[in-house]
Formats: structure tokens, sequence, C-alpha cells
């Protein structure tokens, strides 16, 4: 009997007792057994047990009653859906082992809803970097829509860098406001930091209107041309959806091939492949080039805007682009316009409209699929797999930003349009085994990625929720028990990683996508053991525990130097401000660590806070954001170095 059914077997006929604690129940078992009849155990071994019926797909799915019928069941009939069983020719080449675990992680999540949130480790079966990587048989991460779930309605802390400006390490001196009004309203002045902030004007136009971007002066491009979207989307599929796989390539390629053949016009399609010319543009292969010469000595001269050669030509792209968002319909490619649109906006450093792209593509999304299941929102298995990708990267984008800035929920996560990983798009002949190689290494990177923003997720759940004052108020234990289950599933996600993605955590990595999950990797256990620098600072009166605290906050402090000198580069990507916000927030926590008097101020620290400047200095012209942080940092470490020398 295929082992598969043999499971079916225990789950229909074991209590739900044994399932759910075997040891406890064992006994309440034997018991029953003594107290039954002789004439019940006679009649009970007459008759052969049947082997439980097996639902459909759909009906696992939405936890329906199946009749069973073959080839197709009364609720694939009535919601017009594809009727697909255990064992038919669709699931035929699944390993009976992976449906085995599939099985008991779905009982598990039955009989223990709170095993998932809790933070079960991830199981190495299931990410195995030797298996191929197939359309059949993907990779799975044990992942659910509500690991993305934002709390930004129920807590107003997620431990950024304007959080840790209201530090009573930092004695109220600056005013968090004024990076956060930037974000919303670059107009503001940000030169000033003794002067009163200026909250966002919402009546008065006259200044945004008058308001000179500094993007379009970054120099003339080339426009837009019909004949460079071939080579455009080229350009795009290697620099930019490797790390956001979302797009069939030769979906891709066959809209650029209409535009190039009967030119641009006013759907979808075209507004869709305008923004990936944008990103193309803008795009370029990675580069590990710091910020600072080799001497230290800072290139003022540079900036991101003088350096992207094809800044203006990609502005050229977004703007024929937003000509057409506002006339798009409901559709799913529609949908995929706002969310690459959000992609670019990250790309050129506008956080908010990102924002409001991404939220757009969720709320379109769940417009397009409101009430339906991922069975029943396309009619063939391509589009449930170009819906599903599109949802995903929609929840982990939103997830993303949420934290950063405080921007209200699509409430996405509440549609759970799908439990699945989305099926990576089919493998074509003519793509060269290089670029095929590099496909394939991006859906790696896209499910390592998944599962690393969850583990993030469990941080912030864990230890940030309730604030700061939580990281005094528990027993030391009890944070270190946190700490150390957390900081086990990071180290499990780390050592499971197959070898195309996989680094090495004392060594930057030479791969663009090994050396994002080497920075991810950094940036979870950073906030892992951020709550021991908080608690050692402020709560200084017990001996015995700084000691304990002591080799936790040189952990913490090496941690935060190695984010400062990872992300001091030059390379653009999606998540550029990110990255530098990481920096700072990093180069923030250094210094409150060295004003009081935890960690030596050294060398190491005012290198990492060198490094930190240069960064927000090299990006600072496309964010006015970044360059208030800065100004408040030089400040602080100017500050800092006043009473040292004192």
């Amino acid at each position: 009997m295929d082992p598969a059914a043999q499971l079916d077997d225990l789950i229909a006929n074991k209590p739900l007792e044994d399932l759910i604690s075997p040891r406890q129940s064992s006994a309440a078992g034997r018991s029953r057994k003594r107290k039954l009849p002789s004439t019940d155990l006679n009649n009970h071994a007459t008759f052969s047990r049947k082997r439980s019926l097996t639902a459909c797909q759909l009906c696992r799915t939405r936890k329906t009653k199946c009749n069973n019928e073959r080839p197709i069941c009364s609720k694939c009939i009535e919601l017009n859906a594809q009727c697909v069983y255990e064992g038919d020719e669709a699931t035929a080449t699944v390993p009976p082992a992976i449906r085995i675990l599939e099985r008991l992680d779905y009982l598990i999540g039955l009989v223990e809803p709170c095993l998932r949130t809790a933070g079960s480790p991830q199981n190495s079966h299931e990410f195995n970097g030797n298996q191929p990587y197939t359309a059949t048989t993907p990779p799975r991460y044990d992942v659910t829509p509500d690991d993305y779930e934002t709390e930004a309605s129920k807590h107003d802390y997620f431990g950024s860098g304007q959080d840790i400006l209201d530090w009573p390490v930092f004695e109220g001196k600056y005013d968090r406001r004024w990076i956060e009004a930037l974000i919303f309203d670059p107009t503001l002045p940000c030169d000033d930091l003794s002067g009163p902030c200026t909250s966002p004007r919402v009546t008065d136009d006259t200044i945004r209107n008058t308001y000179k971007d500094p993007r379009q002066a970054s120099g003339l491009g080339v426009g837009v041309r019909e004949d460079d979207v071939p080579h455009l989307v080229e350009a795009f599929l290697l620099n930019v959806h490797v790390k956001n796989p979302i797009f069939d390539p030769e979906y891709i390629r066959s809209m650029a091939r209409g535009v190039a053949e009967h030119g641009l016009n006013w759907q979808a399609g075209s507004c869709l492949v305008l923004l990936v010319c944008a990103l193309a543009s803008i795009s370029s292969r990675f580069s590990r080039q710091t910020t600072r010469t080799p001497d230290n000595m800072l290139l003022r001269a540079d900036t991101s805007l003088s350096t992207t050669p094809g800044y203006q030509t990609a502005e050229s792209y977004y703007t024929a682009a937003c000509k057409r968002i506002g006339l798009l319909k409901n559709t799913l490619v529609a949908t995929e316009c706002h969310f690459v649109a959000g992609m670019y906006e990250m790309y050129t450093l506008r956080p908010l409209q990102a924002a409001i792209s991404f939220n757009r593509a969720c709320v379109a999304f769940q417009t397009l699929t409101w009430m339906r299941s991922e069975y029943y929102a396309t009619e063939n298995q391509l589009g449930k797999a170009r819906a599903s990708r599109l949802y995903w990267s929609c929840l982990k984008s939103e997830h993303e930003t949420s934290i950063e800035i405080r921007f209200p929920s699509s409430g996405l996560t509440k549609l759970n349009y799908t439990s699945h990983f989305p099926a990576p798009p089919p493998p074509t002949a003519t793509i060269p085994a290089r670029i095929h190689n590099e496909f394939e290494e991006g859906w790696y990177y896209y499910l390592a990625e998944i599962a690393a923003r969850r583990i993030l997720q469990r941080v912030i759940s864990s230890s940030y929720n309730g604030g700061e004052s939580a990281w005094v108020d528990v027993s030391l234990h009890s944070l270190l028990q946190t700490a150390e289950e957390l900081d086990r599933q990071l180290t499990e996600w780390h050592r499971t990683l197959p070898k195309l993605i996989s680094f090495d955590s004392e060594m930057p990595a030479d791969t663009e996508l090994a050396y994002h999950l080497q920075a991810r990797s950094l940036e979870v256990k950073e906030r892992i053991y951020r709550p021991f620098l908080y608690r050692s600072i402020h709560n200084r009166h017990d001996a015995s525990e700084q000691l304990a605290l002591g080799p936790l906050v040189r952990l913490h402090a090496s941690t935060c130097t190695k984010l400062t000198q990872h992300w001091d580069i030059r390379h653009r990507h999606h998540g550029t401000w990110f990255m530098v916000r990481q920096s700072f927030t990093a180069a923030l926590l250094l210094l409150a660590a060295q004003k009081s008097g935890l960690v030596a101020n050294d060398e190491t620290c005012e290198r990492s806070v060198q490094h930190t400047l240069s960064t927000l200095r090299f990006w600072e012209a496309e964010a006015p954001d970044l360059k208030a942080s800065r100004l408040i940092l030089e400040d602080v470490s100017s500050q800092l170095r006043v009473q040292t020398s004192t």
C-alpha cells in the first residue's frame, strides 16, 4: 500500500487523543479496550475496516465535505473548478514521503493551532538544494499568509531608526518627526535640527507644485524608444526579475514583441512593458563597490544620481507608464502593473509612493479574487501559478513597507487566497543554460527570502509587540529563552540553504542573491539581540545581570558593525532604501552602547559610523529623509566625541 494511504488509515482510525498526545492517551486507550464487552469485540472483529476516502484537493483546501465522485465531485462541478484527487496524474509525481510530511503538517495545524505562531523550526526536507527544482515538486516552506499579518493597527513600536531616537539614552534631543515627516512630504526643511518640526502640509499645495524633484536634473536620457524594448526586457530578466521572479519570462517577451511590432498603446500590456523597461534602464549587474575610497576618504562629489547613467531614461518610461495606470481595468495584468510600479518606486527611493502602489496591488488582487478560491481565479494551471506568485509578492512587499512606514494594511492577509507556494514558470528550451541557472537560483532565493521574512516577523511578534518596556519588565531568563529559540531558527534557516545561495557568515558573499540573504540574516540577528542592549542601558542597578548581559551586548555590537559595513555599497536594488535605514539604525545602536559605556569608543565603532554616514550621503539626494538621518547621526556622533573628551 502507498505510504500516503497508510497514513490516511492511521489518521482515520486512530483516536484524536492519541494523535494529540500518544503517551498521555495510551493508558486511556488500554482502559477503553478492557471495558469493551466480549460480544462487542467479536462483532468488531467480524467487519474489516474500510479505508477512508480522500477528498479532492479543492475540498481539502476549503475544508468542505467531498462526495468523492469521479472524475469530478459535486463541489467542483458547482464551482466550475478542476477536480484533482491524490494519486491522479497531476499528483502522481509527488514523492510519497513529501505527501506524508504535508499531511502530518496539516494534522498538526488542526490539533495544535498555536504551534505555527509559536515558531516551529523549518524542516530541512522542505528545502533540499540537491533536489531538482521542478514545477511539479517545488520546495516548500511552512508559511501561511497570517505570518505576514502586520500589527500596525495594534502596536506602534517596530524598532525602526526613529523609534530608537526615543530611547531615554538620547535624552529626547531629537524629534523623530524630522525623519518621518520628510517621507510623506519631501518639500519640508530638514537642515535645522533645533527648529520646529513642521508636520506635513495638507491644504497648501503651493510649495509642492513648485518643488523641483532632483531626479529631473539627473541628466538627459534617450527617452522612450520602441525599438529598445526587446533588449531592455532581457536586461530586466537578468538584473531585476531574478530577485523577484513573479513572471514567466516568455509572458514578458511576448508582450515586448507586440510593442516592438505594433507600437505602444493604452492597454495594460503596454503599461507593464513600460514599467519593465524603466526598471531595466535603472538597474545594473551586482557590484560590491563601496561609497568610500580605499583610503577612507569620502567621495562627496559622487551621488546615487550622478552615478546612475540611465536614470533619466528610466524616468521617461516610468512617466509614460503612469499616464496609463489610471486607465487600467480590474485585471490580473493591471494588478501586476501596480506591483511593478511599486518595485520601480523602491528602486528610486520613493518609499511612500511604493507603499501606495503595493497597497493598490493588494486591493486590486482582493477585488479580482473576492470570495473565490485559488482554483477559481483563473481557468488554467499556468494562470493559477501566475496569480499565486503575484499574491505572495504583494503580501511580502506590503509587510516589508509596513514595518518602516506606518501605513494602513490592505487586509490581503485576511483573504487567505492560498497556503501553497507558487510553482516556478515552466522551463523554456530557448533559454541558454546560464540564464536558466540564474532563474533557478532566483527561485531558491525567492523562497528563502519569504522564509527569512517569516522569521523576522516572529521576532517582531514575540519581542517587539509589547514595546521597549517589556524588555526590562520581563525576566531575563524568559528573554534569553526567546532569543535562543529565535536564533536557533535563524541558524536552521541558514543551514538548509541550497549551495547556490548559501553564504559564509564571516565573509561577504560574492553573488548578489547570497549577499542579500546574508544581509537579511544580519538584520534578524540584530533584532533578536537588541532587547539585551536596551535592558543593559536602562536597567543598570543589577551587577550580576550586567555581567550576564555583557557577552550578548558585544554580540549585538558586532552584528551592528557588520551591518554598517555590509550596506556600504553603491549597488541599486529593490531594498536600497531599507538597507540605508538599517545602516542608520545599526549606527545609532552602536552610539547608544558607546554613550552608555557598554562598548569601547574605539576605532571599529568610529569606522562603522563613518560607513553609515558615507552611505547616507551617497543616497540622500533621492530621499530627503535620509539626509535628515545623516544630520542627526552626525550630531549624535559629535556630541559623543565631546562627552568622551571631557
